[in-house]
């Protein structure tokens, strides 16, 4: 994500009069016949919740989006239906021109703010993604060793401070996360909470 849209979103959020955990700004439109919904907050300013669900011929697919990442890689679209992957992918199999699109569509349009617990699209592609590890949402720290790829995959995805995921891992614990707005708490709480010091 460039840093104009970055800085944009942020001023988009913090510009809205009231922000509750539950609070978020949303941006939909359609790319190749896939409908694209960004969704975006800074409820936990250390880490700023982005996320996108794209539908497509009766298709969802849900995944995480690190804000802070210039690019974003084919490989962290983890189990994206392939006649979704088939329909934003360009000539040259890359996926620079849809994120180019994204940015242009945020910059260029006006924002939908949403309540999480309200919105059909999201509450629906939670419901049917029961098998997905990427939530959107921290939830607290397991005492379980967070493997390396784990690691790679928060840092990639979710913009954790790489810094601060090896000091979770090497105290043997994993981030656990949650599709509950309800049960969404700080990262820096729940390190404080488990009795890590960064």
């Amino acid at each position: 994500m460039r840093q104009e849209v970055r800085d944009h979103l942020i001023k988009e959020y913090n510009n809205l009069r009231f922000r509750r955990q539950y609070t978020a700004i949303k941006y939909r439109f359609r790319y190749n016949n896939v409908d694209v919904n960004i969704y975006f907050d800074t409820y936990d300013d250390k880490v700023p919740s982005m996320s996108m669900i794209l539908a497509y011929a009766r298709a969802y697919y849900y995944t995480s989006l690190n804000i802070n990442n210039t690019e974003v890689r084919t490989e962290y679209l983890e189990k994206i239906p392939f006649a979704i992957l088939n329909q934003i992918l360009d000539e040259s199999h890359h996926l620079n021109a849809f994120f180019a699109e994204i940015e242009k569509h945020i910059l260029d349009n006006n924002k939908i703010v949403i309540n999480y617990e309200k919105d059909t699209c999201f509450i629906n592609t939670m419901k049917y993604s029961r098998s997905r590890t990427d939530l959107p949402f921290l939830q607290s720290l397991r005492k379980v060793k967070m493997p390396d790829d784990t690691l790679e995959r928060l840092s990639e995805t979710m913009g954790i401070d790489r810094e601060i995921l090896k000091k979770i891992q090497s105290e043997g614990f994993t981030i656990v996360r949650t599709d509950d707005i309800k049960k969404r708490k700080h990262l820096t709480a729940i390190i404080e909470n488990a009795g890590i010091s960064i």
